[in-house]
C-alpha cells in the first residue's frame, strides 16, 4: 500500500469503528418475557418451494426450515410435513410454488388447516468479497504493522412467498423477502464455508418468513419486571430486574414494550397485593412499538406477595408475581 494512502485507509477505517461502536451502544435490550395473543385459529401448511436456482434442493431445505421456525412461534399450529405429502401425493394434488385456488380448497378440505404457505426461490448466488472486513483488516495492518488478511463470503437468497386462506382460497399475503448473510474469511473460500453462508441466508430466510407469518394471525406484547429504567433514543431499557424488592428501593417498574397490536388496541396494568389490595392503571390507547413504563410506589405497598396483570383489550395475557418486605 502506497504511504499516501495510510493516511486515508485509516481515517475512514475509524470512523467506520466508530460507526460500529455507536451502533451497538444504542441497540436496546428488549424485556425477557413475551406474551403472544392469537387473533385468528391458525392451523398452517407449508407447501413444497418451488426452486427457479438449483432445481429443487433450496426449495425442500427453505419448506423445511420454514416449518421448523414456526413451531417455535406460540399461537401458531403447524400440519406435519411428511403427513402432507402423503395426502398430495395420494390424491395427485401438484402443490409446488404458486398453486390455483381450487388447488389451496382441495388441500384445505383434505388436511383441515386454515392457512397455506407456499413459494418460489427466485435467486441466490454466494460471492467473495473485501466490504468492511477488508476496511478494517487493511487500518489493523497499518496501526501494527503486520500482515493481515481478510475478506467475507457473502449470500443472497430472494424468495417469493404467498399466505393462501384455505377455506376461501383467497391470497391473504404476497410478498418477496431478500436477505444476505456473510462468513468471513482468512484465506480463499471452500466448498464448506459456501455451504455454511448458504445454510446462514436460509435460516435467515425463514425465520423472515415464518416471522411475517406469526405476526399476521397475533397480537404480542413484552415485559420485565425492574427496579429501574433508562432511556435510549425513542426507546426504553429496564435496569437490575428482579422479582424480590424492599419498600425502601422506592419502586418497582414494569415495563412493556408493546411489539405489535391491532389499531384500536387498549392497555392497563393491575398490581394485586396481600389482603386483595387492587391498584389499577387507567386504560390507555397503544399502537405497535410504544414502550410503557408502569411504575408502583413501593413505600405505599404492604409486605408480601405481589402480582402485576397484563391486560390488553379488556383480556389479561400476563401475570407476574413479586415479593415486597
Amino acid at each position: 500500500m502506497g504511504d499516501h494512502l495510510i493516511p486515508v485507509v485509516v481515517f475512514f477505517g475509524l470512523i467506520l469503528l466508530l460507526g460500529i461502536a455507536l451502533s451497538v451502544s444504542q441497540a436496546v435490550q428488549e424485556p425477557p418475557y413475551s406474551a403472544v395473543v392469537p387473533l385468528v385459529e391458525a392451523n398452517v401448511a407449508v407447501l413444497p418451494f418451488d426452486d427457479l436456482v438449483r432445481g429443487g434442493t433450496l426449495g425442500r431445505d427453505l419448506r423445511a426450515r420454514i416449518e421448523a421456525a414456526l413451531t417455535r412461534k406460540p399461537g401458531v399450529k403447524v400440519f406435519s410435513r411428511t403427513h402432507l405429502d402423503i395426502i398430495l401425493q395420494e390424491q395427485r394434488l401438484g402443490a409446488l410454488g404458486l398453486i390455483e385456488p381450487a388447488t389451496a380448497l382441495e388441500i384445505g378440505r383434505l388436511t383441515g388447516v386454515n392457512k397455506i404457505v407456499t413459494g418460489t426461490v427466485l435467486g441466490a448466488h454466494v460471492h467473495a468479497t473485501q466490504g468492511w472486513v477488508g476496511l478494517v483488516t487493511a487500518v489493523l495492518s497499518v496501526m501494527f504493522q503486520t500482515p493481515v488478511s481478510a475478506s467475507e463470503l457473502k449470500a443472497r437468497v430472494s424468495v417469493q412467498f404467498q399466505i393462501i386462506d384455505a377455506q376461501t382460497g383467497r391470497v391473504e399475503t404476497a410478498e418477496t423477502v431478500t436477505e444476505e448473510e456473510s462468513v468471513v474469511l482468512r484465506e480463499r473460500a471452500t466448498g464448506e464455508e459456501h455451504a455454511v453462508a448458504m445454510s446462514n441466508v436460509l435460516e435467515k430466510v425463514a425465520e423472515n418468513i415464518a416471522s411475517k407469518i406469526h405476526g399476521k394471525y397475533t397480537d404480542e406484547v413484552k415485559y420485565g419486571l425492574y427496579k429501574s429504567i433508562k432511556k435510549k433514543g425513542e426507546k426504553l431499557e429496564g435496569l437490575e430486574p428482579t422479582t424480590i424488592f424492599n419498600r425502601l428501593d422506592g419502586q418497582a417498574v414494569m415495563l412493556v414494550y408493546v411489539k405489535r397490536v391491532r389499531p384500536g388496541a387498549t392497555f392497563r396494568i393491575e398490581w394485586l397485593g396481600p389482603h386483595n389490595t387492587v391498584w389499577s392503571t387507567p386504560k390507555q390507547s397503544v399502537a405497535s412499538g410504544m414502550w410503557l413504563p408502569f411504575v408502583l410506589p413501593l413505600l405505599s405497598c404492604e409486605p408480601g406477595i405481589w402480582t402485576a396483570r397484563g391486560i390488553l383489550n379488556d383480556q389479561e395475557i400476563f401475570s407476574y408475581s413479586f415479593s415486597v418486605y
